[in-house]
C-alpha cells in the first residue's frame, strides 16, 4: 500500500469520526493558499494540528475553527462563492501534503 493511500485512509476516517475538520479563519474569513485554478483551503483532523502550523507559519492573526462535514461538505465545498478548488489535508508548514479536488472529496463523503 502507497503511503499516501494510508494518508488519505487516515485523514477521511479521522474527520469522518470526529464529524468535521479545523479550518484557520479570521472573523469571517478563511485562510486559503493559492492554487492553480483558485483557492486551496486547508484542513486538520486536530485543534492542535491547525494551531502547529499557525505557529510554524507565523499567522497571528488567525484562529482554528471547527467546521462540522455538514457545513464543510454540504454548503463550503458546494459553493461557487468561495471559490475553493483544493483541499489541503493536514498541512505541516513547509511540507508536502496530501491535497484533493473539491470534486474528489466531495466524491468520497456521498459515494
Amino acid at each position: 500500500m502507497k503511503i499516501e493511500v494510508l494518508g488519505d485512509k487516515k485523514y477521511i476516517d479521522t474527520i469522518t469520526s470526529n464529524d468535521g475538520v479545523w479550518v484557520l479563519m479570521s472573523g469571517s474569513s478563511m485562510y486559503m493558499l493559492k492554487a492553480e485554478s483558485g483557492n486551496a483551503l486547508p484542513t486538520w483532523m486536530s485543534k492542535e494540528e491547525a494551531d502547529e502550523f499557525k505557529v510554524k507559519a507565523r499567522l497571528t492573526d488567525v484562529s482554528p475553527i471547527f467546521a462540522p462535514l455538514s457545513t464543510f461538505i454540504g454548503v463550503w465545498l458546494k459553493s461557487n462563492q468561495l471559490q475553493i478548488s483544493e483541499i489541503v489535508a493536514s498541512p505541516n508548514y513547509g511540507a508536502d501534503a496530501l491535497s484533493y479536488t473539491k470534486e474528489e472529496l466531495v466524491e468520497k463523503f456521498t459515494t
